[in-house]
Formats: structure tokens, C-alpha cells, sequence
């Protein structure tokens, strides 16, 4: 008996695979629920403060209250003061001084950046935004102090100014000063303003600038505006002397235009170049022209003179040519010269010049 099972007639049974179609849990991240995101107005670095006095935190509006000696330290900036507010939530600093039995401000905000150091009686800075506004600051600009009743420090480092003086006087009330509405400080670089004017004693002087080019801290020479001296004297009254202009013009060579003027009608004015080449030479040249009254007009002690002194220098150095040398010293001024226009006793008295060219 043949027996005989055709493989057609079987049912096609698929299993189906549980693994493929069941939803795979572990996709589905629980913990990115609980991922918290930085604010895009919280600050970057730490801050710390202290006080040798009283601190108060006020925990419902998140704010610190600090008093006598207080101080913020945020990256390289630090901030010093009598009495400071520090709000966590806004990221800001309020500083201001106190006033004492005799009403004079103590403990003035000081804000340090660098070599930037600027003292006010009153200082708001934002550290998000890193800009501030002072008011009534002082600071020391190389030679000169810079004093300015509102200032707006941005964040690149520069500063904008407003109602502001410049003098080289360091009394609380100057002498004399530089008077400019509006300028911009560029630190440890220079100080660039708008108009301004002279004032002595509190008189401004029809004497103006028609802008201003103060270079400061600089570590190489830069031209700028020569800031005049105010004096007095008996026999020519007040004065404005050497103010004018500096020309940084290059490495080896530049050149100063300096000016003075005298109440009663007496002027000088002064040309000066040094001049410089390492290893080969060095030297100086000078010219001075000054008109020269005294007296009074219309009487008979009435004088007006003409002067002029010419100075130039030269020196060679020896590793220039070696086997020759060549120098100069010459000077030579008119009569009388010495007499109305320099301060130096000895120049005075000397009747006689003496000059000298060598070559060997």
C-alpha cells in the first residue's frame, strides 16, 4: 500500500514575532523631565560678598544688604562702597557712600577693572549686560584728573561722559580745568570729547577747542593736546603758557607746537623736535618767537620788543661710524630773551652764549 502526502495541502501558519512588534519602553527618557535649562539671564561666574559691617538678606525678594566696608568680587570686576544692595534676581549692584557728622560723603563706591580704577558718589552696574552708570566720578587720567557728573560705562570697556572737567589741579574744587560737555574715555588708550573751554577761578575764558585728543596711559608716544599751565604775574598778569599740540609722528622723529599768552598782550610761541635712530644718532631742535610787552599803552614806560632763541643739538653714536664722530651743540638768541621769557636764574644772568660743531 503506497501512501502518498502532498506538502501543498499544508495550512501556512507565520508566527508572529512578539519582539518586533512590542513597543520598545526604553526610547522614552524619563529623565529629560527633570533636565532643568540655565535662564538666558543668569550670570556665567561666581559672585562674592562680604562686609565688615551688617549684612541682611532679604529672602523673599532675594537681595543683600551690606554696610560699612562692603564689597563684590564678579570675575575681574570689584566693587567697593560704605553701603552696597546686591539683587540675585536681576543680577545688579547698587552702590553708594554715607555721610557723616559733617555732611562730607564717606566710603564713595569704587568700581576696579583691570588697570581701570573709577570713584563715585553713586554707582549702578548690571552684570548681564556688564554697563553701569556713575555719577560724580573722579579719576586719575595720567597726569590730570577727570572729573565727571554722569558716566556710562558699556560693555566693551569704554565709558561715555557727560559735564565733565580735566585738570592737572588735584584740589576738590581746581583752579583752572578744561571744561567738556560730552566726551568718551577709551581705557588706558586716550580721551576723545566735543568743544570745550578753558576756566580759571571759576571764569570761563574765550579760549576754545574745538575738540579734544587727550592720549593717556600710553606705553609709546602718541599725539594729543598739551595742556596749558595758568599763571600770574605781576608785571604781565595772568597766563596760559606751553599749552598746544604734540606729533607723535613716527619712532625716530616728533614734533611739539607749544603756545603762551599773557594778559597784557604778550605771546611766544615754540617749535621743538627730538629725533632718534638707535646705533646712529640723536638729537634735538628748538625755535622761539615771542612778542614781548611791558608797561602800560599810552604812557611813556610803554615797550613791545621782539625776541627769538634757536636751539639744535646732535650726537652720534659710536657705533654709527667707528673712526669718526661728529656732534653739535649750538645756541644762540637774541638779546634780552632770557630776560623777558625764562624762569631759570642762571640764564639770567649769563651775558654770553657759546656754540660748538666737532667732527673727528
Amino acid at each position: 500500500m503506497v501512501c502518498s502526502v502532498s506538502l501543498f495541502s499544508q495550512e501556512d501558519i507565520s508566527l508572529s514575532d512578539s519582539l518586533a512588534v512590542r513597543p520598545d519602553t526604553i526610547v522614552i527618557d524619563t529623565l529629560t523631565r527633570n533636565i532643568k535649562t540655565i535662564s538666558p539671564e543668569a550670570i556665567d561666574k561666581k559672585v562674592t560678598y562680604k562686609s565688615a559691617g551688617t549684612k541682611r538678606n532679604d529672602l523673599k525678594n532675594k537681595r543683600v544688604f551690606m554696610s560699612d566696608q562692603a564689597e563684590v568680587i564678579y570675575d575681574d570686576i570689584k566693587i567697593t562702597a560704605d553701603s552696597i544692595v546686591f539683587d540675585m534676581v536681576d543680577n545688579t549692584v547698587f552702590a553708594t557712600g554715607r555721610l557723616d557728622s559733617v555732611g562730607k560723603l564717606t566710603g564713595k563706591p569704587v568700581f576696579t577693572q583691570g588697570s581701570q580704577e573709577i570713584e563715585s558718589d553713586s554707582l549702578f552696574y548690571n552684570f548681564i549686560s556688564r554697563k553701569a552708570i556713575a555719577y560724580k566720578i573722579v579719576t586719575k587720567q595720567e597726569d590730570g584728573l577727570l572729573r565727571s557728573q554722569v558716566t556710562k560705562m558699556l560693555d566693551d570697556g569704554t565709558s561715555n561722559i557727560a559735564q565733565s572737567t580735566y585738570s592737572t589741579c588735584d584740589a576738590e574744587h581746581p583752579h583752572f580745568y578744561i571744561r567738556l560737555p560730552k566726551a568718551k574715555i577709551y581705557p588706558g588708550e586716550k580721551i576723545i570729547s566735543g568743544p570745550g573751554y578753558l576756566v580759571l577761578e571759576g571764569i570761563p575764558l574765550p579760549v576754545a577747542l574745538p575738540f579734544g585728543f587727550f592720549p593717556i596711559q600710553t606705553k609709546k608716544a602718541a599725539s594729543g593736546i598739551l595742556i596749558p599751565r595758568i599763571g600770574q604775574e605781576q608785571e604781565r598778569g595772568y597766563n596760559l603758557t606751553d599749552g598746544g599740540y604734540y606729533f607723535a609722528v613716527n619712532d625716530y622723529f616728533d614734533l611739539a607746537l607749544r603756545g603762551s599768552i599773557y594778559t597784557n598782550g604778550t605771546w611766544m610761541l615754540t617749535t621743538q623736535s627730538n629725533y632718534s635712530k638707535k646705533y646712529r644718532f640723536n638729537g634735538q631742535f628748538s625755535f622761539s618767537y615771542a612778542n614781548n610787552i611791558s608797561g602800560h599803552k599810552g604812557l611813556n614806560d610803554y615797550r613791545k620788543t621782539s625776541n627769538y632763541k634757536i636751539g639744535w643739538t646732535y650726537s652720534q653714536d659710536a657705533k654709527a661710524k667707528p673712526g669718526s664722530r661728529f656732534s653739535a651743540n649750538v645756541s644762540m638768541s637774541s638779546s634780552g630773551f632770557d630776560k623777558n621769557n625764562s624762569y631759570d636764574v642762571m640764564e639770567h644772568v649769563t651775558t654770553q652764549r657759546q656754540s660748538s660743531v666737532s667732527y673727528s
